[in-house]
């Protein structure tokens, strides 16, 4: 829970334009999944946020942030290829 919570945080400041409201329905919702990345395995520096169709074959991303400090390092590159299956 507290990782969700600090990528919450993250979002909300990587994201000012969106309302904090939403960020939050959609992070907590069920329907949801999020993947966190760990700095020294303790750490949240970024995440991913998306709901999943599996049915239609389909995933959803919601949001995608990594913190300031740390951007321009490939995190977003790696979530997105974790996502999808590669390595």
């Amino acid at each position: 829970m507290r990782y969700l919570l600090d990528l919450k945080n993250i979002f909300s400041r990587q994201l000012p334009k969106m309302p904090k409201e939403y960020i939050v329905k959609l992070v907590f919702d069920r329907n949801h999944e999020s993947m966190v990345i760990l700095k020294d395995n303790s750490k949240v520096i970024g995440g991913i946020c998306f709901r999943v169709f599996a049915e239609e074959k389909f995933a959803e991303i919601a949001f995608l942030a990594i913190t300031a400090t740390e951007q321009i390092r490939g995190y977003g590159t790696r979530l997105m290829n974790k996502l999808k299956g590669k390595r």
